[in-house]
């Protein structure tokens, strides 16, 4: 007989009876822990979302500062200027790091800065918040291939030369002085690219909006409407070349402070200098 068991004796024979009761846990009692794990995790996932959030966006934004540091120390060695852009080349695809049939090198834009070694590592050139291919890293430096496998570096930001800052025509802004360039902002997380190359639509990489860096060597988030979002996943379907490049002039216009051109966007007449 058990330890854990009296003999209790009367009228029907001898019955075991527990000697310490086990009291279990009712429904109702149940489902109130259920409800309050349930509720934990519902104040904690978002909480957790947005403190990665955070850690992207400050990743992003010292990739931005050494971006600009590395423009500023190739501007001390080449007189000036700042890492060269392509003729005939579009505004809007200025995140492409590698043209091979313009320059034996291959390098332009910013993937100039990886050729000289003002940047040693790739991953620099990539937004932590971007999670579309060809602008992630390792798969955009290492297998990105378009225009008859030409192209074959894509970065995860877009590069202010090619005429985006002060509307010139394809070709005539190759080699722009840094003194010349102010407060602009020379870089941005991507918001814009060719429809055949693009990440897929969506809204900014960061909450609300886009990082840029500065002429300055600064880097800050820029919040951007909703409908300015819109508006640039409308030209990713109608893959209007001419309305992409002047967005992508606009955009850059509104970063260093002139909204008013984002804002007429699409209706402000065509600047030629």
């Amino acid at each position: 007989m058990s330890r854990r068991a009296t003999i209790q004796r009367s009228g029907g024979g001898p019955q075991l009876r527990p000697s310490g009761g086990v009291k279990g846990f009712t429904l109702i009692e149940v489902l109130v822990v259920v409800a309050i794990i349930a509720l934990l995790v519902g104040i904690l996932i978002p909480a957790l979302s947005k403190a990665r959030e955070q850690a992207r966006r400050s990743v992003c934004a010292s990739n931005q500062k050494q971006i600009m540091t590395g423009i500023h120390m190739y501007a001390s060695q080449y007189a000036g200027h700042v890492p060269f852009s392509v003729p005939w080349f579009n505004a809007s695809l200025t995140w492409i790091a590698r043209q091979e049939y313009y320059d034996p090198r291959g390098y332009v834009h910013l993937g100039v800065l990886y050729s000289t070694r003002q940047i040693k590592d790739p991953a620099v050139l990539y937004c932590p918040s971007n999670k579309e291919y060809p602008h992630i890293y390792p798969q955009g430096w290492q297998n990105f291939s378009a225009g008859g496998g030409v192209e074959r570096v894509a970065t995860g930001y877009m590069y202010a030369i090619a005429g985006q800052i002060d509307r010139y025509r394809k070709g005539e802004r190759l080699q722009a002085r840094l003194d010349s360039l102010k407060q602009e902002s020379l870089v941005s997380c991507m918001f814009l690219s060719k429809r055949d190359k693009r990440q897929q639509r969506g809204v900014w990489p960061h909450r609300g909006g886009v990082i840029g860096g500065y002429v300055d060597g600064s880097a800050r988030l820029s919040h951007v409407a909703d409908a300015i979002a819109q508006t640039s996943a409308d030209l990713y379907d109608a893959n209007n070349i001419d309305d992409m490049d002047y967005f992508a002039f606009c955009f850059f216009k509104m970063l260093s402070g002139q909204r008013r051109w984002i804002e007429a966007f699409p209706r402000l007449p065509e600047v030629r200098q």
